[in-house]
């Protein structure tokens, strides 16, 4: 259940944006505390097993799970991070290559009490998309793109990486407001306020949001807007407060036809000069 939030006790993004920010690293800290868990070999058998009950709730999944002792596991689970808390086990490993898949994915977690843990582009700080002992949702495979050139609006699913997302654009001579790193997630970058070139002229990556379809801890598939479900998508813009799995973001997109970057230096003696283009 949503509920609505009167105006005069809400809050703006940017103090939201950093709240979480505070929030983020107390959450690391709490992690790093935390005791691992692997998978037992009881658990594996009981999901590998072909007329179990993980066999029969993804007989339709169009995408692949992996488990350990698969060829491709080890690399699967890993994430392009430097944090040690990125080096876990997650029992299965759910490589989604639709929203249906997501679907399934979160009501067998449910049904087997399971952890779950949601990568998108797996450019990972904080060691939160991948758990041990869990279910990994990786959405990496779900990189579909409709751009829509005449009216600049872009549908982008959520595996994308920035790179990716904009050299589509590229072609129509748009551009997203996205991160800095061409290798960076969509997902996690647009839910967590997404700064990057483009903002001090077209805002952050959730600034340019403007819907999202996304699949709920209950298993309902919603479209979040400013007119449908608005405190869903509120909370979306920048908060990364886990309110249910993003799958498709439709952004506003701006025409880029030129980009000039570098550095602007200044001597210590020089600030006096400074300070008005500060201003």
């Amino acid at each position: 259940m949503i509920v609505s939030t009167p105006p005069e006790n809400r809050v703006s993004r940017r103090r939201l944006l950093l709240a979480a920010g505070v929030a983020g690293t107390a959450l690391g800290t709490h992690l790093l505390l935390r005791r691992r868990r692997r998978p037992s070999t009881t658990q594996r058998a009981e999901f590998l097993a072909p007329d179990g009950r993980f066999s029969r709730i993804y007989s339709s999944f169009r995408g692949t799970l992996l488990v350990p002792g698969d060829d491709r596991y080890d690399a699967a689970r890993r994430v392009a991070s430097l944090n040690p808390l990125s080096d876990r086990h997650p029992t299965i490993i759910a490589r989604c290559a639709h929203a249906s898949d997501v679907m399934r994915s979160l009501e067998f977690a449910r049904l087997n009490g399971l952890e779950i843990a949601v990568r998108g582009g797996g450019h990972d700080v904080l060691g939160q998309s991948v758990c041990e002992g869990g279910m990994l949702i990786d959405l990496g495979p779900m990189k579909a793109i409709l751009v829509d050139p005449e009216h600049r609006v872009v549908s982008a699913q959520a595996g994308l990486r920035s790179g990716e997302l904009n050299d589509a654009l590229a072609i129509h001579g748009l551009a997203a407001a996205l991160g800095c790193n061409p290798g960076v997630g969509i997902s996690g970058l647009t839910l967590g306020g997404g700064l990057g070139w483009l903002v001090g002229r077209f805002g952050a990556a959730c600034d340019n949001l403007l819907s999202a379809e996304v699949i709920t801890a209950d298993g309902r598939r919603l479209r979040a807007s400013e007119e449908e479900n608005p405190d869903l998508f509120w909370g979306l813009r920048g908060d990364g407060g886990n309110f249910s799995i993003v799958t498709t973001f439709e952004y506003r997109v701006h025409p880029v036809s030129r980009v000039l970057g570098g550095y602007l230096a200044y001597r210590g003696s020089q600030i006096r000069e400074f300070t008005p283009v500060l201003s």
